[in-house]
């Protein structure tokens, strides 16, 4: 995700299980002995929707999008509503922009997680990362807030000027 070192000895290994009709589990080992001390294992929760396109993570992600298809559309007019700044405490902002149907999020705290792909209407993945971000509009429909969850961390913040 931030670049790891390999050798020609690196093994991965990829394992996705069908937890219920909506959930997948996704698992993926590095074992490269001439680097780890011993084998490094990500998990991660997906959702699974049936009949859609499956993502595709390619290294060179943030240098061109173009590639990744969410198997989500998303009305152009509806992720312009996101775009705008967000406050997660004094100091730190989150400028959200639109590119094309993917959202591009520039947080000094998590500069590598730029590109965003649709999981659902108000839910957008990192291109990088196991980051999410999830915009919440209030009553009225218009969106005051942007959730970013990653690792069991929840970061909440706050639409700068809210839009209809």
């Amino acid at each position: 995700m931030g670049g790891h070192p390999q050798t020609e000895s690196l093994r991965i290994t990829e394992r996705l299980r069908r937890r219920d009709f909506g959930h997948m589990e996704y698992e993926m080992t590095m074992d490269d002995p001439k680097v780890f001390t011993k084998p490094v294992t990500l998990r991660a929760d997906k959702t699974l929707v049936p009949d859609t396109v499956i993502l595709e993570d390619i290294c060179d992600n943030e240098r061109s999008g173009v590639h990744l298809v969410s198997g989500v559309k998303v009305a152009p007019e509806v992720l312009a509503k996101y775009a705008g700044t967000y406050e997660f405490g004094p100091g730190r902002q989150a400028v959200v922009t639109v590119s094309a149907d993917q959202l591009i999020i520039q947080d000094s705290a998590h500069p590598a997680d730029r590109l965003f792909v649709a999981r659902s209407e108000t839910i957008f993945l990192s291109s990088v990362s196991m980051a999410s971000v999830e915009f919440v509009k209030n009553a009225q429909g218009a969106v005051t807030q942007m959730v970013r969850r990653e690792g069991g961390k929840t970061e909440n913040a706050t639409r700068s000027a809210v839009r209809n």
